[in-house]
């Protein structure tokens, strides 16, 4: 892995030997970057930067969760243990090799609830989804959440994260049942004795469906730009 490191440049690194063919890490990083590694281990790299343009220190962790059930509550302890160290800005990256909701996979046997329950009651991080601006509901809902609620700008802020974590839930779910009668619905339509009102709802339902399918796209998209 080493090799493979320097091979793209990178004479700074770490890496954590693999376990047979399983697993292996690495962290790279250029030449007269200050960073500097403050532990390690088959499931994380973390690590203090030194930023010289921004003047200040924070940390970075790249993260790999296990793929294997019987062994996620391993990785979610030596996250809990890493944030338990909270004197710098944190950003953590990688694969926790799970989701949050069933909406997010593609294909396969569906994700047992109680897991993405138990990695939810975990994930306390609050992204913004790109496709949630594309819902009818998101502005009305963004401003029924500030606007019915009191305090400083912290709490409404606490209280906007989970109303629209809410939120985006039952969305995802609604949008999921809507998608799949939308495509229900063209498959009869194209079967269906072609006429000028067979055609307009053909049309109509093809928009709709098209629509839908933007939503997952900017989904997949905000996640490659990510990784």
């Amino acid at each position: 892995m080493e090799r493979v490191r320097k091979s793209c440049g990178f004479q700074n690194g770490v890496e954590v030997d693999s376990e047979g063919s399983k697993g292996g890490l690495c962290m790279a990083w250029k030449e007269n970057t200050p960073i500097s590694v403050r532990s390690y281990s088959r499931r994380h790299i973390d690590a203090l930067v030194d930023d010289q343009v921004l003047g200040n220190k924070w940390r970075f962790t790249g993260f790999y969760g296990s793929p294997y059930a019987q062994e996620r509550e391993e990785s979610w302890q030596t996250l809990k243990s890493l944030r338990e160290d909270e004197g710098q800005p944190w950003l953590v990256c990688g694969d926790f090799n799970e989701i949050l909701y069933g909406f997010e996979k593609k294909g396969g046997l569906p994700r047992e609830e109680q897991r993405m329950e138990y990695f939810r009651s975990r994930s306390h991080a609050f992204k913004f989804e790109a496709w949630w601006v594309l819902e009818d509901s998101f502005a009305a809902e963004v401003k029924n959440l500030w606007a019915s609620t009191q305090g400083n700008l912290l709490q409404k802020l606490k209280y906007l994260q989970q109303g629209l974590r809410q939120w985006a839930l039952e969305t995802g779910k609604a949008k999921n049942r809507k998608k799949k009668a939308l495509t229900e619905q063209l498959s009869n339509l194209l079967e269906a004795e072609r006429n000028d009102d067979n055609m307009a709802e053909m049309i109509d339902t093809k928009l709709q469906l098209n629509f839908e399918i933007d939503k997952d796209e900017r989904y997949w998209e905000q996640r490659a730009r990510v990784n």
